[in-house]
């Protein structure tokens, strides 16, 4: 036996003993989580999913949607439901804020439940971290009750000795547009559950979700401050939603720091990574590449929007169509002209710029704004807007 045969087998005696040591290893703890992701579906301890049973339990008897990465809170046009996002933050986009706000000022709540809201650059309404606590335990009170207080220890890593956290405050900016309440604090009369009125709704922001994680149903008075917070709501319909089905979730770290604090995916890990490397070692010599058959590109993006307006059309969806075409306008007119839709005497100074008669463009907007306030178009209406724009476009300069 020479010297590589002998080194290519210590290797794969040494691989098969990791291998045996992490199959046959006896544990006497559960291997448990402490990711802060506060998933509904998680069971571990910062995991959602009492919340989300106590949620579904308390409103049983109105319609409940769960959120999913093809809903959008345009296809809710009702009005007196709740909206409850949850996540560690929220960062909702430019067309998500837009969507939010319309959804509220149709007459619906939403209630942020997360440490921060960043809702990006807005000129109606912008949440704050005022300030933040480091401590091991957080006292919640509430302006409805003058009388009871509810405390919670925080808990990380282990279950048996306190931990401490930064609990974070919260206060909302609407620019005087809005009326805004500090509806629960925390010690140092630090807010942190506040409500806003907006047009005819109101957003909630709750900046304390571990109060509501599973590991906090394990204190005494979970229930009761579960409870105390959703009296205030007594809604139509519940839509449930978290943030990953928006933008990626800061919380739940790289890839790879995921991976190696899972067991299973731990010893895996370096079991392909050993592989690869005896690979490199026994395996890497230079070869003829196979030519590859370089295939001819095709352009699919046309085929893609026109399956999109199909099945819009197929489905009696014409007021989203409408929606599209109109986000499409105010965004060419804005790269084109320098102009936004609420700025005063709009209408002039689009026929101005874009020498159109000021009749026709008037026309244009006034069609746009009557498809936002109706419950259905139909397909005359659509199309009379297309030839519009289309006329439109080819008079602008």
């Amino acid at each position: 036996m020479n010297r590589r045969s002998t080194y290519v087998l210590l290797i794969l005696v040494g691989l098969i003993a990791v291998l045996i040591y992490s199959l046959f290893e006896f544990r006497k703890v559960p291997d448990v989580q402490w990711r802060a992701d506060y998933s509904f579906e998680s069971k571990q301890p910062y995991g959602m999913w009492m919340f989300k049973s106590l949620l579904v339990k308390r409103f049983l008897h109105i319609p409940i949607v769960e959120y999913d990465r093809d809903t959008t809170l345009v296809d809710f046009e009702s009005a007196n439901d709740l909206y409850v996002l949850v996540g560690k933050d929220v960062v909702l986009t430019e067309e998500e804020r837009e969507d939010l706000l319309d959804f509220v000022a149709q007459g619906n709540d939403v209630l942020f439940i997360s440490e921060t809201v960043d809702l990006g650059y807005s000129d109606e309404i912008n949440f704050l971290i005022a300030d933040s606590r480091k401590d091991s335990t957080v006292k919640l009170s509430y302006s409805w009750d003058s009388v009871h207080t509810y405390p919670f220890t925080f808990y990380d890593i282990d279950f048996r000795e306190a931990a401490t956290k930064d609990f974070y405050s919260c206060v909302v900016d609407t620019f005087g547009g809005g009326t805004f309440e500090v509806l629960g604090e925390m010690q140092d009369s630090l807010p942190v559950f506040t409500r806003v009125e907006f047009d005819e709704g109101a957003i909630y922001c709750h900046s304390t979700p571990y109060v509501f994680s599973n590991v906090a149903s394990k204190q005494p008075l979970y229930l009761d401050h579960f409870n105390a917070v959703f009296q205030q709501f007594s809604p139509q319909g519940l839509i449930i939603d978290h943030m990953r089905y928006h933008t990626l979730d800061n919380t739940a770290g790289s890839y790879l720091q995921f991976v190696l604090s899972q067991k299973s995916l731990r010893t895996a890990y370096y079991l392909l990574a050993c592989t690869v490397l005896l690979y490199i070692l026994f395996r890497s010599k230079r070869r003829q590449r196979a030519i590859p058959i370089v295939e001819e590109k095709k352009n699919t993006t046309l085929a893609h929007v026109h399956t999109l307006a199909h099945l819009y059309l197929q489905q009696d969806q014409h007021k989203k169509l409408v929606r599209h075409l109109e986000r499409i306008f105010n965004h060419k007119i804005y790269q084109r002209y320098f102009l936004k839709r609420d700025q005063p005497e709009f209408v002039d100074l689009l026929a101005r710029k874009s020498t159109v008669e000021v009749e026709e463009v008037k026309q244009l907007i006034d069609d746009f704004d009557r498809a936002k306030n109706r419950r259905y178009m139909q397909a005359t209406s659509l199309q009379s807007i297309f030839q519009k724009l289309e006329q439109f476009y080819r008079k602008c300069k």
